[in-house]
């Protein structure tokens, strides 16, 4: 069985038990490889996602203990998982410093403003690309405003998802105006949030248009109206390499579609 085979095994779904990596159910020449560093490391290099998993903190203890202090690209997914405030924060206490390229989601896992901050606070500075999801989190307008001050000043890519995440004004604004200046692409995902049209003018006045060469908003479910419409429309330079509006309940109305595609 090859090193890519076992580490299918990683890739693991909603049954687990809170005690993560015992491995009980693997048989032995398995459970000897994946505990060999190459697998370890070829599964973090590759991406581990999980589910609907009861992870805790003894199970997010025992994930960041497998973590390599020299990776240079990291992805980890969750979704649906009790990962809560101390399991973001013991993973933001081992994430590797020497990270050029991270990928990091939560979604519906209860991080709330505690652990935003946590793992704002420790996120590599020399990262080139960075992909965030804090969705359906309580993160705040706090927990946003932490994200927003330590974004690390190298970036050149960045995802930021915020859904359902009902972020206040005060932390949108926040994130808009500690963008890196040298951003080439970005996606900015607040479907659900409290951004109204008035907000969106603000927003995009902060957006770095200077360097940006892709761009993707997300503002579904926000009520802009015709005024936010005309506002991005306003704000939207004509040279961007892509540009990608998700606009659905917003009611933008006809004039506001037609003011976009002018």
């Amino acid at each position: 069985m090859s090193l890519a085979d076992d580490a299918v095994v990683l890739h693991i779904a909603g049954f687990l038990p809170a005690g993560l990596f015992r491995l009980q159910r693997l048989c032995a020449s398995v459970r000897r490889r994946l505990l060999s560093a190459d697998v370890w490391l070829l599964a973090f290099r590759s991406g581990m996602k999980f589910a609907s998993c009861d992870m805790g903190k003894t199970g997010m203890r025992s994930l960041v203990a497998r973590l390599p202090d020299d990776l240079e690209r990291l992805e980890l997914r969750f979704r649906w998982c009790s990962v809560g405030v101390d399991g973001a924060s013991i993973l933001a206490e081992r994430l590797p410093r020497n990270l050029q390229h991270l990928q990091l989601a939560f979604r519906g896992c209860g991080i709330g403003e505690a652990g935003a901050r946590a793992l704002a606070e420790r996120l590599p500075q020399q990262l080139r690309s960075l992909y965030l999801s804090m969705r359906g989190c309580p993160v705040g307008a706090k927990g946003a405003k932490a994200f927003a001050e330590h974004l690390p000043g190298q970036l050149r890519e960045l995802c930021l998802d915020f859904r359902d995440c009902r972020l206040p004004i005060t932390g949108i604004r926040a994130l808009a105006e500690h963008l890196p200046s040298g951003l080439q692409q970005l996606r900015l995902q607040l479907g659900g949030c409290d951004l109204i049209s008035s907000d969106c003018k603000v927003v995009m006045s902060q957006l770095p248009f200077e360097s940006l060469r892709v761009l993707q908003l997300g503002f579904e479910s926000c009520p802009l109206g015709f005024n936010g419409a005309l506002a991005m429309a306003q704000a939207l330079p004509q040279d961007l390499d892509a540009l990608h509006l998700d606009l659905d309940w917003c009611n933008i109305q006809a004039e506001g579609a037609i003011a976009l595609a002018q």
